[in-house]
């Protein structure tokens, strides 16, 4: 919105994503200390007082990644098919979780976790607990479709994935089937202790 409340141009809103795009990149590449201005500013072709415009410090700016890395996780994990509804759970969960990966909105939230501003790095948190809900549901997906049961709850084993999976989205360049094959081979241990 602008200042008189009317909504913001076309071209003002693609500015504003286009400048949340960069700061994003800088974030993953180099952390959220890195992300100055300037550097944000540079990495699309834009002035620091567009930058500026759009987001009045660099808390807001951080905020806006949080907060857009939240709700992104959140509308994937809607729309992420359940395991159950898949022939193979394991394959379809092991899909999802690539996904998430390859989106690096949970490793976004991770790198913003630890700002100096208290909301941006509740919205993180946020995130980073939206994605583990996700993961719960799906872990459970898959043992309800191969109609076994863990010998410990689901919330532990949930938490083992998640573990899993945000570990493997700290570690920026991994390859899509290292990833896979390590998620495939904890499926394979924790189901060798199902009942």
């Amino acid at each position: 919105m602008g200042a008189s409340g009317e909504a913001a141009p076309v071209e003002t809103r693609g500015a504003r994503a286009t400048i949340l795009a960069s700061a994003r990149r800088e974030i993953l590449v180099a952390g959220w200390q890195a992300a100055t201005s300037g550097r944000v500013a540079e990495g699309v072709g834009v002035s620091k007082a567009l930058v500026h415009y759009h987001f009045r410090d660099k808390h807001a700016l951080l905020l806006a990644l949080a907060l857009g890395a939240q709700e992104a996780i959140r509308e994937r994990s809607a729309k992420a098919p359940r395991a159950m509804e898949r022939e193979h759970p394991v394959d379809a969960f092991s899909e999802w979780v690539e996904s998430e990966l390859v989106a690096e909105d949970v490793r976004l939230a991770l790198q913003l976790r630890h700002t100096s501003s208290a909301a941006t790095n509740r919205a993180a948190d946020g995130a980073l607990a939206d994605f583990r809900r996700a993961m719960t549901r799906q872990v459970a997906a898959v043992f309800d479709s191969l109609g076994v049961s863990p010998r410990v709850s689901i919330a532990l084993v949930s938490e083992l994935f998640g573990t899993m999976a945000v570990g493997l989205a700290s570690e920026p360049g991994r390859a899509p089937h290292e990833s896979r094959r390590a998620l495939e081979t904890l499926w394979l241990a924790v189901l060798s202790m199902a009942d």
